[in-house]
This record gives C-alpha cells, structure tokens and sequence, in this order.
C-alpha cells in the first residue's frame, strides 16, 4: 500500500528557484523507501512555499499509529528539505540559506494524506503557552552566571546540555546526540580532576588525553568503588549503546537519520549517567547531599571583589551604571 502525503512547509525568505521548479529524490532506511518531490512558488509575503510529496511504500508503515506515522514523515520530509539546501550551499553561491526546523514553522501547517487534509499542530507548547519563565529567573542567572564566570570547568558541561535541549526541540537530532555525549564527556573528566584536587593527588600531565574506556572502567570505578563496565554495569551500559555508539556512528559512519526514539533514550541514559555517576561521588564524600562541589578548591577566573568594586566605582563615574547600584 502507498501512504502518499503532501506537506506543505511555507519558508519566511525568498529563495532564488524558479517558481515551479521540482526536485525528486529517494533514499532507503531500514525497511521501507521514502520518495520525496519538492515544488518551489515564490509567495506575496516574498518567502518561499514548498509543497512535498512524501511517499513511504511499505504495508508495515500503515500499520504503525497514525500520529506517529505523520511525525515521521514531518521529521523526514525536514530532513530531506534541510539537504537540499546543504546542497544548495555547497555548489551555488547562496551560502547564507539557513536550515529549518519544526519551531521555525507556523503553528499549524497544512498536510492531506491519500487525499485527506487536516492541519498539523506543529509546536504544541507554542500553541498552549506551556512555556513560561519563573520570577525567580533573575536570581538563577545571576547564580549561575556567576559560577559560570568563575569556574569556567563547569560551563561547558550546562552549556552543552542546554544545546542538546535546544537541538532536541527542533528535531535537530544528530546534533543533539553530539551536544549530549560532548557534555557527558566533559563532565566525567571534570570530575576525575574534582576527585584528584579533594584527595590532594597531582593531575596527571595527559587528564584530558586519557581513553574514555580507561577513564570509566578502570580510573573512576578505582576511585568509586563500584564496577563502570561497559557490558557489565546496566547504567553505564544503557548511556553506551543508547547514546556513546548512536554518536560514533554518526561520526565515524555518517549516519544521519536518527529518529525521536532513538534521541530520547539517548537524553534519557545520559540523564541517568550523569545522576549515577554524581550519586556515588555522593557516597563517596566528595558531594554533599545536595550534589553540590566544593567550589573553593578551584582557582577563581574572575578578578578579586575589591577589583570588581574598583570595577564599579569606573562604570559609576562615566554614568554606566545607576549610583546605587552594588555587586552581587
């Protein structure tokens, strides 16, 4: 059975195609072959519609869940547009074409399926107001900024997970799986050099050289004393096959289509590595219960407060800042 589906995705930039022009293009995934037919017509707004045609040949996809199906084939049908335009940048001269993603639509786009048409909630938190930011926002900034600047070892680990987050939700998927695993990283050799500098142990010259293997199963689980087996440990386990194999298939292999689920377990073994991990840190003595560090054994990055006052005194006296304002 052929599950037709005609997308239509409306960009908010005029891109240089003749209006009408078409692209055909098929690819194999797994079980089934997708076929996509891309049509180009300039719009008054001077952006672009694009109409596609998503054509999956398969009996095995009909059966699969109506509103998952239709997920799919909006991801897919993304993917296949953001290619033709990593094309585009590669051989022509407009080079500044971004990518799109599923927040960079309009609430609802149109799609009929074997001649059905429906709307197709794009963003259902947009549509809702689901997202909304505490009042005690302001205060969190600050903290965290503040850690941020003085500590900058523990930046790149919530920076790298805000990307993830952020990639997630625009169902940039492979680039989520980078951020996360790029994150976890970080974060265990970070704490192999918070374990060393509380146990007063000199760093070794080659901490950031060190295999992630030997760092896991041999190092951390020494000074843990637990078992971080790759094959052994159901956690660490869970974060290699889910996350650390899914990311070095896209390095090494190419591998582009990852799906939700595929990204979501992925999130998910990380979320739980990185909780395992700092729990036994806990146990161990170099936590407190709250699962915060002890920042004082770090060298500051931010100058002394008498040079921030000094700092403040300057913006005050070329009128930059209001006269009562004061360093947190």
């Amino acid at each position: 059975m052929d599950n037709i589906y005609i997308i239509e995705i409306p960009i908010p930039y005029w891109i240089p195609i003749e209006n009408g022009s078409t692209f055909v293009s098929s690819f194999d995934k797994k079980d089934y072959k997708v076929s996509f037919s891309v049509t180009f017509k300039k719009n008054k707004n001077i952006g672009t519609d694009l109409k596609i045609k998503f054509l999956i040949t398969d009996n095995r996809f009909h059966e699969i869940d109506f509103s998952i199906r239709t997920n799919l084939a909006v991801v897919l049908t993304l993917k296949h547009i953001n290619r033709l335009f990593d094309v585009m940048r590669d051989v022509t001269d407009f080079h500044q074409i971004p990518n799109i993603s599923i927040i960079d639509l309009p609430t609802f786009i149109n799609i009929s399926y074997n001649d059905n048409k429906f709307q197709y909630v794009t963003n259902p938190k947009k549509e809702k107001g689901k997202i909304k930011i505490k009042k005690d926002f302001i205060q969190k900034y600050i903290q965290i900024i503040s850690i941020w600047d003085n500590y900058p070892e523990i930046e790149i680990v919530d920076k790298y997970h805000g990307y993830a987050k952020y990639h997630l939700d625009r169902e940039e998927l492979n680039e989520a799986i980078l951020d996360l695993q790029t994150s976890f990283e970080v974060f265990l050799r970070h704490s192999y050099k918070y374990i060393l500098t509380i146990d007063k142990i000199s760093l070794p010259k080659n901490i950031y050289e060190i295999p992630l293997r030997n760092l896991i199963e041999n190092i951390l689980s020494k000074h843990l004393g637990e078992n971080l087996s790759y094959n052994q440990n159901k956690i660490i386990s869970s974060w290699y096959n889910s996350l650390y194999r899914l990311r070095n298939k896209i390095i090494h292999e190419g591998y582009s289509t990852t799906d939700g689920n595929q990204a979501y377990l992925a999130y998910d073994s990380y979320f739980n590595a990185r909780n395992y991990i700092a729990d036994l840190m806990r146990k161990r003595g170099y936590l407190n219960e709250n699962m915060d560090i002890d920042l004082s054994v770090y060298k500051k990055n931010l100058p002394t407060e008498n040079e921030k006052n000094e700092i403040l005194r300057e913006l005050k006296k070329k009128n930059m800042l209001p006269q009562n304002t004061k360093v947190l």
